[in-house]
């Protein structure tokens, strides 16, 4: 499991009433809540609901921003917020678009894919990211975990909870989201932007591509220290069948400059898609 800034205590799985929705099954957990298959009475369709554990006031506000930041991004690499409210309980929670499919992490439980289709999940990623940037909106949390893909294959984008707008600028800011995929101006205390984004869809094609990160450490200053100071291994020293044009756009998205990675997502997706045509 990726490294995380804190352990809580295992959430409450017992059902809660969110008003109009039968929840049916867990879907998956994470630090601050549940998400759930449920179906709308209403209607009969079936939808993803994300329940918080604890009904806070900060709960409900990151609940509203993440839910508000998404709905601006239209791109259907993106998964839809339909609404948010409260349970019966007083609980935050969302309705989202259900996935049909699985969390690009657990595809990588099986090890590292072939070149053509990690170079495509890469590419459709950054063509997501691209959207969400051209709202001026940076995800901040990219990790496989938040990866759906459909049933199809294609990439849904989950998860904006740590996102923020590129408008909010800020000298310094607190490290937040999953320790093996922060950038290293991150580390430094700078406020992510768009090259965070892009440095994270770089750790994630480096999984893709080996079967693991490209910084490995026991504990989470070691971690922090290699992504910050130490350049990765190639991808070929670990995969021999990288080819020269999807290990090289890998490692640019890893430098440790923001300026020296692809200045755009779009650029990124580009790029990919193109490498991805080329590796069939």
């Amino acid at each position: 499991m990726p490294q995380s800034w804190s352990r809580g205590a295992p959430l409450d799985a017992t059902p809660v009433d969110v008003p109009g929705y039968e929840l049916c099954r867990i879907l998956g957990r994470g630090g601050t809540g549940i998400v759930w298959e449920a179906i709308e009475r209403r209607s009969g369709r079936r939808v993803a609901v994300k329940v918080l554990a604890a009904a806070t006031a900060e709960g409900v506000r990151a609940l509203e921003a993440e839910a508000c930041l998404t709905s601006t991004i239209q791109h259907p690499g993106v998964v839809r917020i339909h609404e948010v409210g409260r349970t019966a309980e007083g609980r935050p929670y969302v309705v989202m678009e259900l996935v049909e499919g699985g969390e690009l992490g657990g595809v990588l439980a099986g090890g590292w894919l072939s070149e053509p289709r990690a170079a495509l999940i890469a590419a459709e990623i950054a063509d997501a990211i691209a959207a969400a940037h051209a709202h001026g909106v940076v995800h901040c949390d990219l990790k496989p975990s938040n990866v759906l893909l459909d049933h199809e294959g294609r990439v849904r984008l989950v998860d904006f909870g740590l996102a923020r707008r590129l408008a909010d600028a800020a000298d310094r800011v607190p490290l937040r989201g999953s320790a093996a995929y922060v950038s290293p101006e991150q580390i430094d205390g700078r406020a992510p932007g768009v090259g965070s984004d892009i440095h994270a869809i770089g750790v994630i094609l480096y999984e893709m591509l080996t079967g693991r990160r490209p910084y490995v450490a026991d504990s989470i200053h070691p971690l922090l220290f290699r992504i910050a100071c130490r350049a990765p291994e190639p991808p070929s020293v670990l995969n021999p069948s990288v080819s020269e044009d999807v290990e090289r756009a890998c490692l640019r998205c890893l430098e440790k400059r923001p300026e020296d990675r692809f200045p755009t997502a779009r650029e990124l997706a580009d790029a990919l898609f193109l490498a991805a045509r080329k590796a069939r």
